[in-house]
């Protein structure tokens, strides 16, 4: 049997709910990331504030960091129980570069091993009002006003398949 990737896991995973807006948003129009190792020159922001870690370190330097939000897992390296968080998580980092994931919450501080991101890129002026301490993030934010962020967003909705 084919042992399937990281990415290819978090995909599927998210096809199971591919019925959720926010989940059919990243699928049709995310893209995979793998995890990096957060550079010395960055500061791990607070645990359980991807969101406002994030947009924190995108709007500090725009022209390095795209804030990005979607999904994520993750292994706790001292479980051997699981191998992979369930179910992926909503999650928020930064990309530097065309790649370069730069996650300044899931850090080693943590003991998390972040084994595959999908997410997609987001302007810091719509992510600016959800960017908050312990907050549900814009995708969550906007799940039942779905076809606005696709427009804000200039994507087109999904069809009935």
């Amino acid at each position: 049997m084919k042992e399937i990737s990281e990415a290819e896991w978090l995909l599927t995973e998210l096809w199971l709910d591919s019925h959720a807006p926010v989940h059919r948003l990243v699928i049709d129009h995310g893209s995979n990331f793998d995890p990096a190792p957060l550079g010395s020159d960055i500061k791990p922001g607070a645990p359980k504030c991807c969101f406002r870690n994030a947009a924190i370190l995108a709007s500090q330097d725009p022209l390095r960091f795209v804030y990005y939000e979607g999904f994520a897992t993750y292994r706790f390296p001292t479980a051997e129980s699981f191998e992979r968080s369930w179910p992926p998580q909503m999650h928020a980092w930064c990309v530097e570069g065309a790649s370069r994931v730069v996650d300044p919450t899931w850090t080693e501080q943590l003991h998390l091993q972040p084994l595959a991101y999908r997410g997609l890129a987001l302007p810091l002026k719509l992510v600016e009002p959800f960017a908050y301490k312990l907050s549900r993030g814009t995708l969550q934010n906007y799940a039942r006003r779905i076809d606005q962020l696709y427009r804000v967003l200039g994507l087109a909705p999904p069809t009935t398949r």
